[in-house]
């Protein structure tokens, strides 16, 4: 894990994201940020965890509906919802893209299986490191028996790529464009990094198995 860096909430800075968190209100006249916010972010102390011997990763997920939304806790979708109205739906993936660039970098880490017509893709994600602040924590593989089914890190850069995209027309692009600055601010800028498992399937459709789990039980 890391702690959040941002400007915002290190100095309250940008003034113009202070003025905007002061105007949009969250029902009635309740401020969205009531409390502004100086000197809160930080660099979290380091760690170093090794995985070693016979640790195994089987927990597979469709890749098109992995749910990264407990790594943030966050209403600032809900807000955006309620100001333009009740028609329009907006949720983490919009404002805070990590699925999305996630998948876009980890080609190598796509397990595709057929079954009959259909084409599933699957993904494994053993290790999560926070972005945001500074991160100074190591995964130390090199003890691992299977250490070969490791892929190596997937950067998730949301600062390149909100930088890089267009804001896209009318009030929602701009809304869009505006709410993935403003989680910038307030994060920081470091990128999320996601490690995985290679694409060649290995342990999918598996599950521990109460001999082995016997054999760990016994730390030899």
């Amino acid at each position: 894990e890391s702690m959040f860096n941002g400007p915002f909430l290190y100095s309250s800075a940008p003034s113009t994201i202070t003025a905007l968190f002061e105007l949009v209100s969250s029902g009635g006249n309740k401020s969205l940020v009531p409390y502004t916010p100086t000197n809160v972010g930080g660099v979290s102390y380091p760690v170093t965890l090794s995985l070693e011997g016979n640790t195994k990763f089987y927990d597979y997920k469709v890749a098109d509906d992995i749910d990264l939304s407990g790594l943030i806790h966050e209403n600032i979708s809900s807000v955006v919802s309620d100001f333009l109205g009740s028609d329009v739906t907006v949720d983490i993936d919009d404002i805070f893209p990590l699925k999305t660039l996630l998948l876009q970098n980890a080609s190598g880490c796509i397990y595709r299986n057929t079954s009959g017509e259909k084409t599933t893709r699957y993904i494994n994600v053993p290790v999560a490191y926070y972005g945001g602040g500074t991160n100074l924590c190591v995964v130390d593989y090199s003890k691992l028996s299977d250490s070969k089914q490791i892929f190596k890190s997937v950067d998730t850069d949301f600062t390149n790529s909100y930088l890089n995209s267009s804001s896209g027309d009318g009030l929602m692009g701009i809304m869009n464009q505006m709410m993935k600055k403003s989680v910038t601010v307030v994060t920081g800028t470091e990128p999320f990094t996601f490690v995985c498992l290679n694409s060649n399937g290995y342990l999918y459709g598996e599950a521990p198995k109460i001999s082995d789990l016997q054999e760990n039980a016994k730390g030899e």
